[in-house]
Parts: structure tokens; sequence; C-alpha cells
């Protein structure tokens, strides 16, 4: 969802150092064997990818004599292993601006995604190009991914930017307390595929109910601090609070879901004509509220 730089490391940085760690002679001869098909994987992964054509990949269980549950394992049992050759690599991959999630923009990363599974894609178990700093729950949305077509992809954090468009939207539902709903909005510009892959990662990665959810408690933050300023009985001023804090989410990160609600309730005549007053009816409401400030 967030464009992060891609890797500097490639697959070679990472193999020959797990490769050369493997004691049994006979065993590392055949990851030996494979290193140059890897590389060339690699080159058409870079190539496919940035035409988002990494869907044409088809699935295997084995790279010439190493199966791919061996190669699962070199990732699993010595690329990621603490003190291993490699950790070193692996910290730097797990390293993702503010250390946030790319892939839902949101929670804090905590470990690396195969984009491409390594259990249906063993080729790219330790490419660099093909792990992706990710956040837990992410990790395990990811896992299953199988798209038929380009449209059925998701987003690829070295590869795709989609952040020059305003494709994240929000809608107020008028309620006791006020609900909020995110989709996505298709860009006319864009190809139909691009606009099915956005809305395949949002799907995914299920950022539609990731976002109502912190959306709950922002809802609060707001009406403490239009009580605070006494701005509750005046809507005009509420709406131009909203659309300054819209704008400026947007200078940030343009699809935040932050902006999107500003934005939302900004356009919500109900929410600004006193709509904004059953935000008290939240369960997330502080308990306390009426004593610490009234």
């Amino acid at each position: 969802m967030k464009k992060i730089p891609a890797p500097s490391a490639k697959l070679k940085d990472v193999f020959d150092k797990c490769v050369s760690s493997i004691g049994n002679h006979g065993r590392r001869k055949r990851f030996e064997a494979i290193n140059s098909y890897l590389s060339q994987a690699e080159k058409l992964y870079d190539e496919r990818a940035e035409k988002s054509e990494l869907y044409l990949f088809e699935e295997s269980s084995a790279v010439g004599d190493v199966t791919g549950d061996e190669l699962s394992k070199l990732y699993s049992q010595t690329f990621v292993r603490v003190g291993g050759p490699t950790r070193d690599i692996y910290e730097l991959l797990r390293k993702a601006p503010g250390n946030i999630c790319p892939l839902c923009n949101q929670r804090v990363v905590s470990t690396l995604d195969h984009y491409l599974p390594k259990g249906r894609h063993p080729s790219f178990a330790v490419t660099p190009i093909n792990l992706v700093p990710a956040c837990k729950d992410c990790n395990v949305d990811s896992s299953q991914k199988r798209p038929n077509d380009a449209g059925e992809q998701t987003l690829h954090p070295y590869f795709d930017d989609v952040d020059d468009q305003k494709w994240l939207v929000a809608e107020v539902v008028p309620d006791s307390p006020p609900g909020i709903l995110f989709y996505v909005r298709g860009i006319p510009t864009w190809s139909s595929v691009k606009n099915s892959i956005v809305s395949s990662h949002f799907k995914a990665y299920r950022l539609s109910d990731l976002y109502a959810a912190h959306a709950g408690s922002e809802l609060v933050n707001i009406y403490i601090d239009m009580d605070d300023a006494r701005l509750l009985s005046k809507p005009l001023e509420i709406q131009s609070h909203l659309v300054l804090q819209a704008k400026k989410r947007r200078l940030v990160f343009n699809n935040s879901w932050q902006a999107a609600l500003f934005e939302a309730l900004s356009e919500s005549a109900w929410f600004c004509e006193g709509g904004i007053l059953e935000v008290r009816k939240s369960l997330l409401f502080p308990a306390n509220y009426l004593q610490t400030y009234e």
C-alpha cells in the first residue's frame, strides 16, 4: 500500500553465505548447482514485477535436485537464524520507514513476508526483492494469496507506487454512534488491472475492518477536541477544522485512513450539524468524561 525503497542486497549476497554454512558436502553441492538458476529467476522476477506480472510464475515443489522444503528451511533455519551468516541482511530487510508495515500502513513491522510464498515458489525463498517487511497480521493474510490473473495480485511495496492518486475514501454512516466505512474508489486514468490490484490488496489484507476499528477511537478524539474548543454547536467551524485536518494528513500520506476519515466527516452535513454528538454513545467514549471536562 505504501512504496518503500527496494533492497540493495541481491540473491547472491544471501545465497552464497547461507550455502557456505551447510556442513554436509553432498547437500551443499546440490544447493551450489542451482545458484545460477536462482540468479536468473531473480532477474526475471524483477522484470515481471515491474509489469505486474508476478502471477505468471508457476508453482513448484523443487528447484533442480533441491526440494522446496529444503529451500524453505534454508530461509527459516539459516537466513533468519540469530547469529547466522545472514542475520544482518535479514535485519536490514526488515527495516521499513518508521517501522510501519507497508502492506497496511498501520501496524508495526515484526517479520519479513514472502510476496510469492516460499512454500509454492521455493525459487524465491531467500531472494531479497521477494522479502517485504510486514506486521504479523499482514504476513498471515499474505499466505492466503493465490492470484490467477494480474488483477488478483496485491500491491508490491518495492514496485508499486499508487499514492499519486486518491483512491482510499470513507463514508459516514449516520448512527448512534456514527459508523465509518472505508472502500476503494477506482481511478479513471488507471488501467483496469491497476485498479483491480489496489482493490485486491485492500480486500486481501482486510484493510476496511482495520481502518474502521481505528476510526472509532479517532472519532472520540475528534469529539473531545471539538468540545474543548467549544465548537460542538458550530457546524461551520467543525467543518473547517475537519477540512484542514484532512489536508494536513494527505501531505504525509495521500491514502491514509486518517485523511479519508477527516475528509468524509467534513463532507457529512449530518455529522457537522449535530451527528458529532452521537459519538458519546460509543463504547470507546471515556466513562469519566463528565467529571473530567464538565
